[in-house]
């Protein structure tokens, strides 16, 4: 977390394994749940994040991870 005088930003950092499951859901309220990280087969737990998103904020992350992507690609070569 960081505090300044006017601002607060708190993040989350997570390390996505290649072979994490990823999923979505559709709400009933026209939002859609995203899922990234590990379920345990022995105890049914899963360990990691589910966000939130409306159809707008969506098409951003699909934007910026579309760039990104692109970007690393292109740095490969």
């Amino acid at each position: 977390m960081f505090v300044s005088d006017t601002t607060v930003h708190m993040n989350a950092y997570m390390h996505v394994p290649p072979r994490a499951q990823v999923g979505y859901a559709l709400t009933e309220d026209d939002q859609v749940e995203i899922s990234v990280g590990e379920r345990s087969r022995v105890l049914d737990l899963f360990d990691g994040v589910t966000l939130v998103f409306e159809e707008h904020s969506l098409e951003q992350v699909v934007e910026i991870m579309t760039e990104a992507l692109a970007e690393l690609r292109a740095q490969r070569g």
